[in-house]
């Protein structure tokens, strides 16, 4: 009996199926863009530091998510595809498009269709969403398990807002429609009423009423599909949650602490409200040892007191372009970047220690760390950065 389990246990690990109890993981990472076990370069170009580099058949502004022994990756306009994360070899790739061929959704020329994020359970399958409108679920050998629409975006501007997976459920927003997918077929569970926003949803654990924060504003009960609370909008970036308390930054930033009586419907109580510099905020922001990190389009850098939102520091990067990536935490130091591929290492705390500043071709999604490597997709190659 032991015997087999091991047999099995390896198995998985060579095939990169993963094993019994592995955590979701998607939209960076978990949700908080914080990988405090990794051990990760600090130092690397284009030409130096490189493990491997895999070219892509298009451009995506999707991050990778790494399950097991795989990378899974998107490209326009509706590809999901699968690496081998130690050779950067393409295992597969699989095309999406809407089943009404007349279906002619509109996007901006830097969103297109494949900005969302993949998310899997870690162990059997992988969720994508795209912005034809469409969801998919595909077994980790490339499978397509199930295909259904999820919300047509219908501005000019397309979607980016990535799926969320909560146990047996998964949660896509779309324009102005948010719903609760079952894994096992897609079938939807319940639809209500949202928002359109561009920021990604974050969960709100509580022990049996999970809460689904959405960056429209709206607090969604998982189970139900019920508006437990309505707080002002994000206008481009997502929402953080870390330490039991939800962060929205933006130039009003606010936390909020949720609150949970005995019979009551959770509410969502804010904890402080502060102003910094009112521009565009894409970068979603971190928070690590007491402080919340905040990126603004323009490279504008803020450190705010995650428990009074006091502003403690702040500082123009020459990042050049347009912060897009979302800001990193790993292995105790911080990882900023823009759309011109420069990423700028910092030693975090109330006067954050520039470490180092790196340049790889151009990128718009965010970076992800395991170990010693780190993954970033450019707009041409998969990279696997290593030291």
């Amino acid at each position: 009996m032991l015997d087999r389990l091991i047999t099995r246990i390896a198995l998985s690990s060579v095939l990169g199926l993963g094993v019994a109890g592995a955590e979701p993981v998607g939209w960076r990472s978990n949700g908080e863009s914080a990988f405090p076990e990794a051990a990760p370069p600090l130092h690397w170009s284009a030409t130096s530091n490189v493990v491997w580099k895999t070219k892509l058949p298009k451009w995506s502004n999707a991050s990778p998510i790494l399950v097991g022994q795989r990378v899974f990756v998107c490209a326009e306009p509706d590809t999901l595809l699968c690496l081998d994360k130690k050779t950067g070899a393409i295992l597969w790739q699989k095309e999406n498009p809407h089943p009404d061929g007349n279906v002619k959704p509109r996007t901006h020329g830097e969103t297109g269709f494949s900005s969302p994020t993949p998310v899997s359970d870690g162990s059997k399958t992988v969720y994508a969403l795209f912005g034809n409108g469409m969801a998919a679920a595909y077994d980790l050998a490339g499978n397509r398990k199930w295909f259904v629409p999820a919300g047509l975006p219908r501005h000019n501007w397309g979607h980016s807002a990535s799926p969320l997976l909560v146990g047996d459920r998964l949660f896509v927003v779309a324009e102005d429609e948010a719903r609760a997918l079952k894994v096992s077929d897609g079938s939807m569970l319940w639809k209500a009423g949202a928002v359109q926003s561009w920021g990604s949803p974050v969960l709100l654990p509580g022990k049996g009423d999970d809460l689904v924060f959405t960056a429209g504003g709206q607090a969604y009960s998982l189970a139900t599909g019920d508006v437990v609370a309505t707080l002002p909008k994000l206008d481009y970036n997502s929402a953080v949650v870390a330490g039991g308390r939800l962060f929205c930054i933006q130039g009003e930033s606010k936390a909020y602490d949720m609150e949970r009586q005995p019979g009551a419907a959770p509410a969502l109580k804010e904890a402080w409200s502060a102003v910094i510099a009112k521009d565009r905020y894409y970068a979603s922001p971190v928070v690590l040892d007491g402080m919340v990190y905040a990126l603004m389009k323009n490279g504008m850098f803020f450190v705010l007191d995650a428990r009074t939102g006091e502003q403690k520091w702040e500082k123009h990067l020459p990042l050049g372009g347009t912060c897009y990536p979302s800001i990193v935490t790993a292995g105790g130091y911080i990882f900023l970047s823009s759309d011109t591929g420069k990423t700028i290492v910092y030693k975090p705390g109330e006067l954050p220690e520039l470490v180092a500043t790196n340049e790889l071709e151009r990128f718009r999604s965010t970076p992800v760390f395991e170990g010693t490597r780190m993954y970033v997709r450019g707009l041409e190659h998969l990279y696997c950065i290593g030291r």
